[in-house]
């Protein structure tokens, strides 16, 4: 598409390098391209940027002039994400440095194994459940084969939860090793460092917010970084009428688990912050909202603590 907004090319082009160079190769080196943040966007934008192409990446959520469209094709889409382009109103995504990208999905997949096994050991809760037995999560974590044969009595019971637990103990040596690559890559750098600063942020932790943030200048102030990771919530508003909603897709899921993973242990382990959560339960505050208020704080101290590249201090949280 020209400045004008003409369209000079639209076609279907296979995933293969040397034919989508070929068909971009006549509009000359000053071109400029937009790509949707599909799931595997990598390659392309690196073979984009590779032959000095401006690229922009457009962050798929924000698209509703595609997302709405009546008529939803390949060819509608490329037509719209162009116009959008030239007009200047594309939403972008964050492009990762090449350098950064298997890192960060490396820690991804260990979060994910996480969960995976998460959900493997509430399996094994429910199978317990169906004989009478409940045991709760710390014990269910402890119990082994032996001790689940005594628990289930019929054989096909006792087959399916050791089912569970032998993927559980597969899935637990892998995260191991998975935490030991993490270490070796990262080593302690100083965003790391300074992240373990903050109460319930341990190294994987530390990790997972670091590589998803990534450089913190990106983001203007606090409240920007706290929407980003989904811990600000949404305002609907109308006139006199104001709605306050969840995050759901908004931002990024993987700063909002770090965030909400290390409230919850905050709140257990670190006193000033378990003063705090007590202190809002004391003024009829829901739990799931304290703890909402928690993680709000911990993801405003953190951008301080990155920002200014201090230490975490409790006035971080209140700033």
């Amino acid at each position: 598409m020209d400045d004008t907004g003409q369209k000079l090319l639209s076609r279907r082009v296979p995933n293969d390098p040397g034919a989508l160079l070929g068909q971009l190769e006549p509009f000359g080196p000053r071109l400029k391209v937009v790509v949707e943040a599909t799931f595997n966007w990598y390659w392309l934008v690196d073979l984009l940027e590779d032959h000095g192409l401006e690229v922009t990446l457009a962050h798929p959520l924000y698209l509703k002039a595609i997302a709405y469209a009546k008529v939803k094709t390949d060819k509608v889409d490329a037509h719209t994400l162009a116009q959008l382009l030239r007009l200047g109103y594309i939403p972008e995504a964050w492009i990762c440095p090449r350098e950064l990208r298997a890192t960060r999905d490396l820690v991804r997949r260990r979060n994910r194994l996480v969960n995976v096994r998460a959900g493997l050991l509430r399996d094994v809760q429910i199978q317990l459940m169906k004989a009478n037995v409940r045991l709760g999560r710390n014990e269910v974590k402890a119990i082994d084969g032996r001790h689940l044969r005594r628990l289930l009595d019929h054989p096909h019971a006792r087959r399916v939860g050791l089912a569970y637990l032998h993927t559980i103990e597969a899935l637990t040596r892998e995260i191991r090793d998975l935490d030991a690559e993490i270490r070796r890559s990262l080593r302690r750098s100083k965003p790391i460092l300074l992240l373990e600063s903050l109460p319930g942020i341990g190294r994987t932790l530390a990790a997972t917010i670091h590589m998803e943030t990534g450089p913190i200048d990106r983001f203007a102030s606090a409240k920007n970084y706290c929407s980003y990771c989904r811990v600000a919530p949404t305002i609907s508003q109308s006139g006199s009428v104001t709605r306050r909603g969840r995050n759901s897709k908004q931002g990024n899921r993987h700063l909002e688990w770090a965030f909400s993973q290390a409230a919850n242990l905050a709140i257990q382990h670190y006193p000033p912050i378990k003063a705090l959560h007590q202190r809002l339960l004391c003024k009829k505050k829901k739990r799931i909202l304290a703890k909402a208020i928690v993680t709000h704080k911990l993801a405003h101290a953190a951008y301080h603590v990155l920002h200014k590249e201090q230490p975490f201090e409790m006035e971080m949280m209140t700033s």
